[in-house]
């Protein structure tokens, strides 16, 4: 589904349900998404454009009469990685009385993991962009708060699984460039999916047997 309408669909939910709860009518979208990052794909300069036009958009032809979207916007930094800022970001919006009905944001997987717990707790959904890299420190199918609306690397993983399968590949080896947080979390996922099939393709890492 295309991220700007995945937005929308989401937020058009969460304001049916405020209609009928009597809650405010502004809906505040909180974008929570990194920026200046080196070797990331995701950006919030790349993609704040496309935010706007998906809110105007959907105040204009989707939202219910009295009822509208607004936005704003917390820089989670320019690393992907376990030391984030997004918990810091999402509890300083909380403190200055600013309610988020759905949060746009983090693109780094480990993030997404992180801000769940807090989603979860408050009860809103998280739409990842792309939060591709759900799925290390659990499975991803726990994370039910979050919402990806593009690319999974567990679906990468997988494609590399059938593949290997599908061409009798019986000793592939994975080089994997640490130094960029994009690919250490491709990399991680990938190894443990070979790690759950190691039934139908053995998986010897470098680092626990000698080739």
């Amino acid at each position: 589904m295309h991220p700007s309408r995945s937005s929308v669909l989401a937020l058009f939910m969460y304001g049916c349900r405020a209609m009928s709860g009597n809650a405010a009518q502004v809906l505040t979208m909180c974008y929570l998404i990194e920026r200046n990052g080196t070797g990331m794909i995701y950006d919030y300069n790349k993609a704040a454009a496309a935010l706007d036009m998906a809110m105007e958009h959907a105040n204009d032809n989707i939202m219910p009469a009295g009822f509208r979207l607004t936005s704003v916007y917390r820089d989670n930094g320019n690393v992907c990685n376990t030391k984030t800022q997004v918990v810091g970001n999402a509890l300083t919006l909380r403190a200055d009385n600013i309610t988020c009905s759905v949060c746009i944001g983090p693109g780094c997987g480990t993030a997404a993991e992180i801000l769940s717990d807090l989603a979860s707790i408050w009860d809103i959904p998280i739409i990842g962009c792309p939060a591709a890299g759900v799925g290390q420190s659990a499975a991803s199918w726990e994370y039910t708060d979050i919402t990806r609306t593009s690319f999974a690397y567990t679906a990468f993983a997988d494609m590399v699984l059938k593949y290997l399968l599908a061409f009798n590949y019986t000793s592939p080896v994975f080089l994997v460039d640490q130094s960029v947080g994009f690919y250490q979390q491709m990399g991680l996922l990938l190894e443990i999916t070979l790690r759950e099939h190691a039934e139908v393709l053995p998986y010897f890492p470098a680092n626990e047997k000698s080739w």
